[in-house]
């Protein structure tokens, strides 16, 4: 079953991907799409936490699905605030952000798990990862929100190589 639901959250962002982030950046924009994902990540985490049936959390992958117009509309936005000459760099220092991450996420997430399940813990809480995933989306909208818009905001100019 766990394969089965991690097949199905993969095939819900793909299908959201395709067919819900062009509508959502047209109608709100890339910041509001962004802010929307957030906040559908954020409560499918929050939700998670606390829900104890396999029903539920299999429905909650509607909403987890939203987290689809994060990724696109960030790029989007981090694009407009450099120059063409640092596109490669901007794209690459994501990229790395997105590994780094991905490289912490156990080790920040698996001890709330393991200490919340552990018969030290001072009551029972297999949601804790969740709850810490909660914390963290919840000060990404704040960050996104916070965030001046890109007409406030001027890339660093490069001067252009000089070949000698």
């Amino acid at each position: 079953m766990i394969g089965f639901s991690l097949a199905l959250v993969g095939l819900a962002i793909a299908v959201s991907q395709m067919f819900l982030t062009k509508p959502a950046v047209r109608k709100l924009g890339e910041r509001g799409a962004a802010t929307v994902g957030l906040i559908a990540a954020t409560a499918g985490f929050a939700a998670y936490a606390f829900t104890s049936s396999g029903v539920v959390a299999l429905l909650l992958i509607v909403c987890i699905a939203g987290q689809a117009l994060i990724q696109p509309s960030l790029m989007a936005i981090m694009s407009r605030r450099v120059t063409e000459r640092t596109q490669g760099e901007t794209q690459g220092i994501a990229a790395m952000s997105t590994g780094f991450a991905a490289m912490l996420a156990p080790l920040v997430f698996n001890k709330p798990m393991a200490w919340f399940t552990s018969d030290s813990a001072p009551f029972y809480f297999p949601g804790a990862a969740f709850a810490v995933a909660t914390c963290f989306g919840i000060a990404a909208i704040i960050t996104l929100r916070t965030m001046p818009r890109a007409a406030a905001y001027r890339p660093f100019h490069v001067e252009p190589e000089t070949t000698d």
